[in-house]
């Protein structure tokens, strides 16, 4: 079988989101079909589609359709985001409630995320792995225990590092130009948000049809209840 997990989330250095992410997963289609591979288990994301305004989705949304008509036994999995140990996303807003004397606010603050702990992913996919007979053919999004609002996410992360720093809140229309000219900065000083990441801000990254209970067999881990490894950062 082939697990295929390769993404980037930023466009540095000539990769570009269709580069990598839609084409590439049409290459490593080709070649597990050359190579007699039938099984493909493949990781897209929550909030996948086919719109020009959101070039990160819609790289998943057209790797999707490569999966899809590929005519090999797949599965594919639409996390939201995940979250453990080494992950780019919790840890960089544990490091920003860290270090700043606020805690800033991107947009509206109420974009929603469902954060699924990296475990519990690869439990999902090893359910895949073991009975292809009920998850062949299968597109399944991964949410966690609860929905947050970005603003919420914020103030758990707060919470759990036991600090106390009143929000701004920064229109995106503003931080957009400052990440635009920071591109050329090195990453120390640069903000800690890509443009597509701002723009995907006003994307909700929740579902109501999770399958991540029924794929692990027990409720997944809230996110206040697994992220004690921040505090060692």
């Amino acid at each position: 079988a082939v697990v295929h997990l390769v993404a980037i989330i930023a466009e540095e250095g000539g990769a570009t989101f269709d580069g990598v992410i839609h084409r590439g997963t049409a290459n490593v289609v080709e070649e597990a079909k050359r190579a007699g591979v039938g099984r493909f288990i493949h990781m897209s994301a929550m909030g996948a589609r086919d719109d020009d305004r959101f070039a990160y989705m819609q790289a998943k949304w057209r790797a999707e359709q490569a999966v899809q008509g590929s005519g090999l036994s797949w599965t594919i999995f639409r996390p939201s985001v995940i979250f453990g140990p080494g992950d780019g996303f919790i840890n960089q807003l544990a490091s920003l409630i860290r270090k700043a004397p606020v805690i800033p606010v991107v947009g509206s603050g109420t974009s929603e995320f469902m954060p699924v702990r990296v475990e519990e992913v690869a439990t999902a996919f090893k359910r895949a792995l073991d009975d292809p007979a009920t998850t062949t053919g299968q597109l399944y999004e991964l949410g966690g225990a609860k929905t947050y609002t970005y603003e919420e996410l914020l103030d758990v992360i707060a919470a759990k590092l036991g600090k106390k720093k009143p929000k701004v809140h920064i229109p995106v229309g503003l931080m957009m130009p400052v990440v635009k000219l920071s591109k050329p900065l090195p990453a120390a000083i640069r903000p800690p948000v890509t443009e597509e990441q701002l723009k995907m801000l006003a994307l909700d990254n929740s579902t109501d049809h999770s399958a991540t209970a029924e794929l692990i067999g027990r409720q997944p881990t809230a996110l206040e209840d697994g992220i004690d490894y921040i505090l060692k950062g």
